[in-house]
């Protein structure tokens, strides 16, 4: 696994990067979807941290996993969207324009943002507690998902800017759950 970055050439034409592709945000009035660099394909664990940018209270704020066919120029989580996300501050899961799910308050001013993906299944985390539980393989977001899969980010066209950032993997607060590399 290496460490994660946004890919400027798989992104809405409103997205703007920094920090050598692991920061990017969409200004406020625009909406779209920026991909990882890379897709994973196998059945190794992968385990993510990242943060989001001025998230707080907002829900146009997305992240979350896709296919490559997703459209970028549309928000994760709408209508026909190859994208399975949960949404900013509500933690509501998103797939294909419908709520999967509603969970647990999600998206506190300075987090930590968790993801872990394996063999098909996704699971949201936040300041070292998981929805459900990775190592064991119970109670994913999603499931039955199949490669090569992306990491998404992306907002809609709400006021503010919205963004994420990959944190470093060797600056990683958490450790990966068993049976899971750090990484994508």
């Amino acid at each position: 696994s290496t460490q994660p970055l946004w890919n400027p050439s798989d992104a809405d034409s409103d997205a703007v990067f920094l920090d050598s592709n692991r920061r990017f945000y969409i200004p406020g009035g625009q909406g779209g979807s920026v991909r990882s660099t890379v897709a994973i394909s196998d059945s190794v664990g992968r385990y993510i941290e990242l943060s989001g940018l001025q998230n707080a209270g907002n829900a146009s704020w997305r992240f979350g996993v896709a296919t490559g066919v997703a459209d970028i120029t549309a928000v994760p989580g709408t209508l026909g969207h190859a994208s399975w996300v949960i949404r900013g501050s509500d933690g509501d899961y998103l797939h294909d324009g419908g709520t999967v799910a509603e969970t647990w308050p999600f998206g506190a001013p300075s987090a930590i943002f968790m993801m872990a993906y394996k063999a098909g299944s996704v699971w949201f985390g936040e300041n070292g507690s998981w929805d459900g539980d990775p190592a064991a393989g119970t109670g994913a977001a999603f499931s039955g998902l199949s490669g090569p899969i992306y990491i998404i980010g992306g907002k809609t066209t709400a006021t503010g800017d919205r963004g994420a950032t990959f944190e470093v993997l060797a600056s990683y607060t958490y450790s990966p759950p068993s049976g899971f590399l750090a990484g994508w």
